[in-house]
């Protein structure tokens, strides 16, 4: 037992070691970056590394990576979490609030993640790349979102820690920050969560948002599909096991 213990820390230990470090708060140099969507002025990542459980059963350790991105536009602040291992093995999580199978490696000198969504035709390769002196991070995003070319490359230059105290305040509240949110149990989500929820119930419909909602006009009521808030209406998806 004490050699296998010893051998599951020094397989952590040479997780870390061979693994490029990427923690820390990073700014995107919007004029560098090639970024599709509507434009933002500020594009903000914090990313950390450190071992977590990957498998409960067997209580088995890898390198988690969770990357928090918060970008700020038109529409307000908007945030994302996405969170992988680095061992090369599939690992099914929840990304934008929906199943997604992800899978980490290093390559090389670039740690790489390839996601997909459960049933849907969205996918995407994300690689991070660190340059030599550590202070620019390329990330690189090639895949499909419903079928549609998804591609973006952010160039990311790294930032003191106070620099990412904006994305570790607390969100505003989706009753706060959206339009016509009758449902008191989604009112009280923060905004990303809010926005996580209803990807969960698009995907579980197999439809897409405007199946429920007028397209560009997510807060009108016109379309009889739009759940009604109250007892049968939305509560949300399942808690995370």
């Amino acid at each position: 037992m004490k050699k296998l213990l010893a051998l599951t820390v020094l397989t952590a230990s040479l997780s870390l070691s061979q693994t490029p470090d990427l923690s820390g708060v990073w700014r995107a140099n919007l004029q560098k970056s090639k970024r599709m969507g509507p434009p933002v002025i500020t594009y903000l990542v914090i990313i950390e590394q450190k071992n977590a459980v990957f498998n409960n059963r067997t209580k088995e350790e890898a390198l988690q990576i969770t990357e928090t991105t918060g970008t700020w536009g038109q529409r307000g602040e908007e945030r994302a979490v996405l969170s992988f291992f680095v061992n090369g093995k599939l690992k099914v999580g929840s990304y934008q609030g929906v199943p997604t199978e992800m899978t980490g490696a290093v390559e090389g000198n670039k740690v790489v993640v390839k996601a997909e969504v459960a049933g849907r035709p969205s996918n995407f390769t994300r690689t991070y790349e660190l340059s030599a002196d550590g202070k620019t991070l390329t990330m690189d995003e090639e895949g499909s979102n419903e079928g549609h070319p998804l591609h973006n490359t952010i160039i990311l230059e790294k930032q003191d820690d106070a620099a990412g105290e904006p994305l570790r305040k607390p969100e505003e509240l989706a009753g706060a920050h959206f339009k016509n949110v009758k449902t008191d149990s989604l009112k009280g989500l923060p905004a990303s969560e809010f926005l996580d929820t209803m990807h969960y119930f698009s995907w579980s419909l197999g439809k897409n948002c405007e199946f429920c909602h007028v397209q560009h006009k997510m807060d009108v009521d016109d379309k009889k599909e739009k759940p009604p808030p109250g007892p049968g209406g939305p509560q949300g998806p399942p808690p995370q096991q």
